[in-house]
């Protein structure tokens, strides 16, 4: 899979793991996506946070990048990002601690 890829699938499981919505329909042409509170879970606490950096860091994005406020967490890239480093092959390391054990990334 493409980085890109890869971070929105991340954001989408990510948030479904805390039971939070995800935007990633613009990550591509705007390079913007997001984890939002929900109902269920009406805070951002610091375990979505931490994954949302942890995923950050695998994929090379610089935490400046990323903004937590009370309505979520939001990944603006650089312009750039989505149609360079984005293009690149992810290549999982067996270390990605943002994501569930034993759930492969992709599915």
């Amino acid at each position: 899979m493409k980085k890109i890829e890869v971070l929105e699938w991340g954001l989408q499981h990510i948030a479904a793991n805390y039971k939070m919505g995800a935007s990633t329909e613009d990550l591509q042409s705007e390079a913007e996506g997001c984890i939002y509170v929900t109902e269920e879970h009406p805070d951002v606490s610091p375990a979505p946070v931490n994954d949302v950096q942890m995923l950050c860091d695998d994929l090379g994005i610089d935490r400046a990048y990323m903004k937590t406020s009370e309505f979520g967490i939001e990944v603006t890239l650089d312009w750039q990002w989505p149609e360079t480093i984005g293009q690149e092959e992810y290549t999982p390391t067996g270390h990605e601690m943002w994501k569930r054990f034993g759930v492969e990334i992709g599915s």
